[in-house]
């Protein structure tokens, strides 16, 4: 019978790396302007088990703002912001997925699938001169295609699960690579496992995303990371 498993998770996310100025030649790091600390994120997700074929969708937002002195020049959208000026910074990644798996071993413990995703990514970053307020913001969005795979070890009231999503190619005049590596153990507290149930589960999640849209002056090129551990609640139907 089709299974439908919906999932509720806090985590404890930091966000790291670099964007890139196209307008000059420019970088800013995210411990530049305190973009560095961990964040409380986020993340909803449902998962349809329709025999041969599984499928999943996801959705997480990861924020952060912080303050700092720009060690450079850097442009966002037209906007010069120079080398030493103080400022305040706002990032805000939002990621929907999708995947379709398709079950290599259907009826053993040891479950793996493989198939292919799609990631539609929504990446704004803004800056804001201190005291003079001039401000601008850059917010793209792109979807990014990728392989998947899924690996399930199930032991009675337990289950042991990895996921990866991988792509590194070019797109349309840009540049794209992406990583996104889970970890998560769960524990079923009640109900069975055919049917109704409810599952306990920890884990950690570890994404890289790198955007370059060869010099496009009016974009800011990304390299992000996102990393940390989660807890979450799942219940099957």
């Amino acid at each position: 019978l089709p299974e439908l498993r919906l999932t509720q998770r806090l985590g404890d996310t930091s966000a790291s790396g670099v964007f890139d100025s196209n307008g000059v030649e420019g970088s800013l790091d995210f411990d530049d302007v305190g973009l560095d600390g961990s964040e409380l994120t986020y993340e909803v997700r449902a998962q349809f088990d329709l025999g041969p074929v599984l499928l999943i969708g996801d959705y997480r937002r990861v924020g952060n703002e912080g303050n700092g002195t720009l060690p450079s020049d850097f442009s966002v959208d037209g906007v010069l912001f120079e080398a030493g000026d103080a400022v305040r910074a706002d990032s805000a990644i939002k990621i929907m997925r999708g995947l379709f798996l398709w079950k290599l071993l259907p009826d053993s413990p040891l479950g793996l699938d493989l198939g292919l995703g799609a990631a539609g990514v929504d990446t704004r970053f803004s800056l804001r001169e201190v005291p003079s307020g001039a401000a601008a913001v850059s917010d793209e969005l792109g979807l990014v295609p990728f392989l998947a795979g899924r690996a399930i070890y199930r032991l009675g009231d337990f289950e042991l699960e990895g996921q990866v999503g991988y792509l590194d190619g070019s797109f349309d005049l840009t540049e794209l690579h992406y990583l996104d590596l889970e970890l998560a153990g769960r524990w079923r507290f009640a109900g069975e496992r055919e049917g109704f149930s409810a599952w306990a589960e920890l884990g950690y999640r570890d994404t890289e995303l790198v955007v370059d849209f060869m010099d496009d002056p009016n974009l800011v090129d990304t390299d992000l990371g996102l990393s940390g551990p989660f807890a979450g609640l799942v219940i099957q139907f």
